[in-house]
């Protein structure tokens, strides 16, 4: 995505004809469903979440995609690695052995990894949201205060 593109999408979720409050927060759920560790069914959860509570859908996706192939080995990495350090009970896992490792053994292995995965995801998730919403306020802060400035200065809109 060139600059050009992103600064037109970024001014077409700050120009969303909706309240500000509603727009960082349908932007904040998108980010919490990008960490969410149920891989695979973010746009789905996305879709859902934007119907059920009547969101603003492109806010709530430009949330969600952030979690993309270039973003997810991050995302999931750092959530499992946070999950291992506060479960107490991670500092026991059993190693993971790849010789002769069929698809069933691999899943098995990778069960007691699961609570962990499970809790670090949803904790940088909560974070994530939080830093999001806060930087959405900042954003569509700045940008409309630009936007009324150049407005009643008679220029073009920015």
């Amino acid at each position: 995505m060139t600059k050009a593109t992103f600064r037109e999408r970024l001014k077409a979720l700050l120009t969303l004809g909706e309240s500000p409050q509603k727009l960082k927060l349908a932007f904040a759920v998108g980010v919490f469903i990008a960490f969410s560790p149920l891989v695979g069914i973010h746009t789905v959860l996305g879709v859902a979440i934007t119907w059920l509570f009547r969101f603003n859908p492109v806010a709530v996706m430009v949330g969600v995609f952030i979690n993309n192939p270039w973003t997810m080995v991050p995302i999931y990495g750092g959530g499992l690695w946070l999950g291992l350090q506060l479960w107490p009970p991670a500092a026991n896992l059993p190693g993971i052995h790849f010789e002769g490792l069929t698809f069933i053994d691999f899943l098995v292995q990778l069960k007691p990894y699961l609570i962990p995965f499970v809790l670090g995801c949803t904790l940088a998730g909560l974070v994530a949201a939080l830093i999001g919403y806060g930087v959405m306020h900042m954003l569509i802060s700045a940008y409309r205060t630009a936007s009324a400035r150049t407005k009643a200065g008679g220029e073009a809109d920015p």
